[in-house]
């Protein structure tokens, strides 16, 4: 759960979040699209460097494609392997690159889907070879295109759909069409990287590489409330919808792609029904219940289902909704909270509640006077039982004894 304030006795706010598996990094093809126009002309160095890294990424199974383009495209260099002959020969190309005319997407958008359709046969044979080896396309570019955006999108998206792969693009100056390459983006299910610095360049390279390397896939929740619980808000998401109009108790939540063991949290701010009442004594009460779905190219569909509890919900238990106070006030200045005072405090609340240290993590929350958190870190079925026999002065007495 998510601490926030509440806003309402009826209102509080939680959190639901899926974590990608890790796993080792896949084999995958990326093709490169690099704007060369005659704008690009003060960035070509940095564009040089880029790719040249990007190729230093490469695993010796990884294939690299290169289209270049300004207001026509040309393949630049065909389907490479990462080996140490393929760097060379990736490298040597990616020095030529020399800048000048006007800048066109559309056309780099065809030479791109050329060449994918050159490398994995026939759209019918897609899935089969997609399955194979997950693809990755980006796009570098530093201005805006003649053509209308919309277009691009909709091109962009009918060409995707049936390849099931994943397209990023690269701003590279503050007159990039920031707009249109952040849109390209989503419709890709890809990040917008910006590089107009090389502190930024060097940023973007790193996170061009872990989407490349260790994309996991696509992730999605649906969010259904329970017990009377309504789903007021959704935030941090990529996006949500209402299942059956305004007031329908599920959310469709689009999470977007997750790295290998990355954790998309969102926001939830729920209206509690009437009937549950304040303070909040049902600690086990469903709240909401979550599937969460990751989508992976050319492998199985993941699902998995969990229950948001009460006792998940710390602004429940922090405002005192559920009658029981979570927070500790500790009569001494801000100073004298020592990181040895504070592994006594965990010391006493574990060895007092029997439960191992690695389950309690104490936090300083403001400065000025000592607010401490206290959170546990077990399961639910820990938890619940744990928290209906809760006895503060039974830890304001222990604490005392032990003169925290």
């Amino acid at each position: 759960g998510l601490y926030a304030p509440v806003e309402s006795p009826q209102q509080v706010w939680a959190s639901a979040w899926l974590q990608a598996p890790a796993s080792e990094p896949e084999v995958f093809d990326l093709l490169v699209c690099a704007d060369v126009s005659g704008s690009m002309r003060p960035r070509m160095s940095a564009v040089r460097s880029m790719l040249c890294s990007v190729v230093d990424h490469l695993k010796a199974e990884d294939r690299l494609c290169a289209v270049t383009f300004n207001h026509e495209a040309q393949v630049l260099v065909d389907w490479t392997s990462g080996n140490s002959d393929g760097k060379l020969h990736l490298k040597a190309m990616f020095e030529r690159l020399s800048s000048g005319g006007g800048t066109r997407f559309g056309p780099a958008l065809d030479a791109t889907f050329r060449q994918v359709a050159g490398s994995i046969g026939s759209i019918a044979q897609t899935a089969s070879q997609s399955q194979e080896r997950p693809l990755r396309i980006v796009l570098l570019s530093d201005g805006e295109s003649d053509e209308p955006a919309d277009l691009l999108c909709k091109q962009l998206l009918r060409r995707l759909a049936p390849l099931g792969a994943a397209f990023c693009a690269v701003g590279y100056s503050a007159a990039s069409d920031a707009q249109l390459l952040c849109r390209l983006s989503q419709c890709g299910r890809g990040p917008f990287l910006f590089a107009n610095s090389e502190e930024a360049a060097s940023g973007a390279l790193g996170r061009l590489s872990a989407w490349a390397e260790e994309c996991s896939g696509e992730g999605f929740a649906i969010l259904r409330g329970l017990s009377g619980c309504r789903i007021l808000e959704i935030e941090n998401s990529l996006g949500s919808e209402s299942l059956g109009g305004e007031d329908a108790e599920c959310h469709a939540v689009v999470l977007g792609q997750l790295l290998q063991g990355q954790v998309r949290t969102v926001a939830l701010k729920l209206e509690l029904p009437a009937s549950l009442g304040v303070p909040f004594v049902d600690l086990n009460a469903p709240l909401v219940e979550c599937t969460f779905l990751l989508s992976r190219q050319g492998k199985a569909l993941l699902s998995g289902r969990c229950t948001l509890l009460a006792l998940q919900v710390p602004s429940l238990l922090v405002e005192g909704l559920a009658g029981i106070p979570l927070r500790v006030c500790l009569a001494m200045e801000f100073a004298s909270f020592t990181a040895e005072r504070q592994n006594d405090l965990v010391k006493g609340l574990s060895d007092h509640w029997h439960l191992p240290q690695s389950s309690v993590v104490v936090e300083l929350v403001h400065e000025g006077s000592v607010i401490v958190d206290a959170r546990l870190m077990v399961p639910p079925t820990v938890a619940g039982p744990f928290l209906e026999a809760f006895d503060a002065s039974a830890v304001e007495k222990e604490l005392r004894s032990r003169e925290i």
